[in-house]
């Protein structure tokens, strides 16, 4: 299982995972993948929930395993030279829901 210090994993994917983990829970508009590497994002929207007992902090140390998910984004990063996901939803420092724009074209079924 890949972790964040293994070397296959690219210093651009470092950065993205690093700032999932540090949103623990929200989502990050816009985030642009080229040539299969995070290039850009726009904004990073924090979900805070008030009260007792909620995790509201940074998630687990960047020295722990990818969670499998991290394999399904790497897929979509690499599926066409540019991709654009609208919203990159995260959850307890992972990627929860990827909302992918589409370039247009036809439905195949």
């Amino acid at each position: 299982m890949r972790t964040l210090h293994d070397n296959p994993v690219r210093p651009e994917w470092r950065a993205l995972v690093r700032l999932c983990r540090e949103l623990n829970f929200g989502y990050i508009e816009d985030v642009v993948f080229r040539d299969g590497l995070p290039a850009s994002h726009g904004s990073v929207v924090k979900t805070v929930m008030p009260g007792p007992n909620k995790d509201n902090g940074p998630a687990a140390p960047t020295g722990l395993p990818l969670r499998a998910r991290w394999g399904e984004v790497f897929a979509v990063a690499e599926s066409a030279p540019e991709v654009l996901v609208r919203r990159f939803e995260v959850a307890h420092g992972n990627p929860l829901k990827l909302h992918v724009v589409s370039a247009g074209g036809t439905f195949h079924g």
